[in-house]
């Protein structure tokens, strides 16, 4: 259950750094990864990074006192994500911003025990398909156009 958590709110971290488009690439698979334009991504850019690179959440599952400042930090670079994601990816940010909150808001619902989640809620965000494709969006975004590392 703690590792369902840990994944869904790992799967915010998806985007990233400069406004220059990337060129297309190879998945493991050999499937091709999509190739963005980067417009507009001036302002995204910027917050990419911390939206990326907020997955070091495992700790703060052990610990309810972590656990609710970790979100209360994370919540408003959602919002500002949400608020800055160009025309591209919006669609994406949006979508991942949605559950990723339904996920805060499950964790502050179990007063931010994560073991107390019920388990059809995690399974519900995590197995929505939609939802996934768009954080493997954002994040192939955010290396291509942003520069930020996986």
């Amino acid at each position: 259950m703690r590792r369902a958590i840990v994944l869904l709110l790992v799967a915010l971290a998806a985007c990233g750094g400069s406004s220059k488009p990337g060129t297309a690439t190879l998945t493991t698979s050999g499937a091709t990864v999509a190739t963005f334009s980067g417009k507009d991504s001036g302002a995204f850019c910027p917050i990419a990074g911390p939206f990326v690179h907020a997955t070091d959440l495992q700790a703060v599952f052990t610990d309810p006192e972590a656990a609710k400042a970790r979100v209360a930090e994370l919540r408003p670079v959602i919002a500002e994500a949400r608020r800055k994601a160009p025309a591209e990816i919006k669609a994406d940010v949006e979508r991942v911003a949605d559950r990723v909150t339904q996920g805060f808001d499950a964790l502050a619902a179990a007063n931010y025990q994560a073991l107390k989640i019920d388990r059809a809620t995690i399974d519900a965000l995590l197995g929505d398909e939609q939802f996934k494709t768009s954080a493997a969006r954002i994040g192939e975004y955010a290396q291509q156009v942003c520069h930020v590392s996986p």
